[in-house]
């Protein structure tokens, strides 16, 4: 299971299990028909993510993942007020757990937009809050490198100077080898 499956269903059991407005009508999908009987409801995907190296050896990724949580609900004189009081809901859950049970180092909210929607008869308004969800990810366990095609290396090199030295500090310069001697 990816990591961002694991985000996007890790953030729907805690809209779920904590009681906002919108109880127990929390999907994870970017584009689901809603029934009027399902509004209020929150929508939870993710739609961009940037990619740097955290660590070269082994592999590590620093991940950004950018988080939607839509919540939607009927276009009529107390939308506005429905979309604050759920929205503020939400953030304070959030405000609770930011690392998703320790699947990312970091959730940032970042912003609020809010969005009035026309489809056929049903008009609804809805609120898109954006997280940034910062988690590493080690691209062997992930499976997105494979161990048995890595090629090892046998020998290490190393520069250090003393802790606390000046930087003009002649440095020591090392080398260990990781292939025994005795041939075995």
């Amino acid at each position: 299971m990816s990591i961002r499956k694991q985000i996007r269903d890790r953030v729907a059991q805690i809209l779920t299990s904590y009681s906002t407005d919108a109880g127990v009508r929390v999907y994870k999908a970017m584009y689901l028909p809603i029934a009027p009987s399902e509004l209020p409801c929150i929508c939870v995907y993710t739609d961009k993510e940037t990619v740097e190296i955290y660590q070269s050896a082994p592999r590590v990724y620093d991940r950004t993942l950018y988080l939607r949580i839509e919540i939607i609900a009927e276009a009529n004189e107390e939308l506005e007020d429905v979309l604050d009081r759920i929205s503020a809901q939400v953030e304070g859950i959030f405000n609770e757990d930011q690392h998703l049970n320790d699947i990312a180092e970091e959730v940032e909210y970042k912003g609020i937009e809010m969005v009035v929607d026309i489809k056929g008869e049903m008009v609804t308004g809805s609120a898109v809050m954006t997280y940034e969800v910062r988690y590493l990810e080690d691209a062997v366990a992930s499976g997105l490198l494979d161990p048995h095609k890595l090629v090892p290396f046998e020998t290490i090199y190393l520069d250090s100077r003393p802790g606390g030295s000046l930087p003009d500090t002649p440095t020591e310069k090392d080398e260990i080898s990781l292939v025994s001697s005795e041939g075995g």
